[in-house]
């Protein structure tokens, strides 16, 4: 979350007349659509009586969306995926920015302006946790010891609290402006420290990591440049927005777990807040200057997607039904967008003669908030990709045809969906002819969650 909006959202404040629960959905423009030209993410806006400048987004155990909402008078906001929305109000709400889901299956949430952290229950009861170093408590996430971690932009701090209410205070010198945390890949928890904030010492930001002991370390350099948002990638990798506002513009960053920063930049990028792993195995965010959510997939590639049904976005998560929901500050309305799906499970290769394999594989485990149509199956020789088979249809199993005798093949399977061809599957073990690469317990490198790839010759 960040509070560089506060301004422009006070200024913002629309007053909702819909008397009842509505949908708005719309096809993005031409020209918009993924690369895959398979018609483009559909985005779809949800308005309600309760909505009114929502602003952090997560998914809970409930399988709906929760949000924090109504930044003047304050409440908790929930929405299913079939958009029946409920709004919960609380004395004690103010200014309230990131919400997260507990282990103890309530949701969790900063509560900037009153300096405490908030517990809402499903039925919406709510309890404030004051004191013990919380001031301007901004982001909060779940850590891997059971406990909620939160950064504390009052007070240049990372705070630690239990589903019981024990709070811990960590401070240091190479904690400043602490925007956003989320837990690594390594089982440290992530944050950013944004060097632009007013009369915070580290002029242009870094990237910090801290145990859940407490030791903390942080990574500086010219490309981490005023850093908001941060994610753990497809890749073991932390992905972050930064936004400078010295220079405007801003950027999508990347920082391996041993500090190695690479940046990525975009003339369609502005500002971007807020970042996640989308199902499709890219990175989505928020670019609430320009109106718009951007992608990136793992290689660099940037596209950016406009629609009037985005406006001002702030926060974005993965839904239980797999698409992208997103909060409209500005609109007053709760997003959805759908994203290619997530790889196809356990692909398996069988050389069957005559140039041909036999390729099978199960399907993805989340199909990005649309229906897979088809699959996409892709030849490897060494490094370099061969022509594609493209099927429209929903069976996985398929014969590849026109493979070259003396060859080795490798393969990979994507599936596709009305938003276009979505992430691609480990390759499979290589193929050859009077070669087949069965399913196997123990034998080869795993493809799949609970597959490996071993080799048996036939004659």
């Amino acid at each position: 979350m960040s509070f560089r909006n506060r301004g422009a959202r006070d200024a913002l404040l629309v007053t909702l007349t819909a008397a009842s629960l509505a949908a708005v959905t719309a096809t993005l423009p031409a020209g918009t659509a993924s690369a895959a030209g398979a018609g483009g993410p559909v985005v779809s806006s949800f308005v309600g009586t309760g909505i009114r400048e929502p602003f952090g987004i997560t998914v809970s155990a409930d399988d709906a969306l929760w949000f924090t909402n109504d930044f003047v008078r304050g409440s908790i906001g929930r929405i299913t995926t079939a958009g029946k929305v409920s709004t919960f109000p609380g004395t004690g709400i103010s200014n309230a920015e990131d919400i997260a889901a507990g282990s103890d299956g309530a949701m969790w949430f900063t509560n900037a302006g009153g300096d405490s952290i908030g517990r809402i229950t499903p039925t919406g009861k709510i309890t404030y946790y004051r004191g013990h170093g919380i001031a301007g408590p901004n982001d909060i996430t779940a850590g891997p010891d059971g406990a909620l971690w939160f950064t504390n932009v009052g007070n240049n701090s990372i705070g630690r609290i239990t589903t019981t209410g024990s709070i811990s205070d960590y401070t240091s010198p190479k904690i400043s402006g602490p925007e956003d945390i989320t837990l690594g890949p390594d089982g440290a928890l992530w944050f950013t420290n944004n060097g632009f904030i007013p009369n915070f010492p580290n002029g242009g930001g870094s990237i910090g990591r801290i145990t859940t002991t407490g030791k903390i370390t942080d990574y500086t350099g010219p490309s981490i440049s005023g850093p908001f948002g941060i994610t753990t990638g497809p890749d073991g990798a932390l992905w972050f927005t930064t936004a400078n506002p010295n220079t405007g513009g801003g950027s999508i960053g990347r920082i391996t777990t041993t500090g190695k920063v690479t940046n990525y930049t975009s003339s369609s990028i502005s500002y971007p807040e807020n970042i996640t792993t989308g199902a499709d195995g890219a990175l989505w965010f928020t670019n609430p200057e320009n109106d718009s959510i951007g992608r990136i997939t793992t290689a660099g590639k940037i596209t950016d997607y406009t629609d009037p049904s985005i406006s001002l976005p702030t926060d974005l998560t993965v839904g239980p039904d797999g698409a992208l929901w997103f909060t409209n500050a500005q609109g007053n309305t709760i997003g959805r967008i759908t994203t290619g799906s997530s790889a196809p499970q356990d692909v398996v290769a069988i050389a069957i003669g005559n140039g041909r394999a036999k390729v099978s594989w199960h399907a993805p485990v989340s199909d990005g908030g649309t229906q897979v149509t088809g699959y996409v199956v892709m030849p490897h020789v060494g490094s370099a990709a061969q022509p594609v088979d493209t099927f429209s249809s929903t069976k996985t199993t398929e014969i590849i045809t026109g493979l070259q005798t003396g060859e080795t093949y490798r393969f990979t399977v994507a599936a596709r969906n009305a938003a276009g061809v979505g992430a691609q599957s480990p390759e499979t073990g290589a193929l050859a002819e009077g070669t087949r690469l069965v399913a196997s317990r123990g034998v080869g490198r795993e493809v799949g969650r609970n597959s490996f790839l071993g080799t048996e010759f036939f004659g």
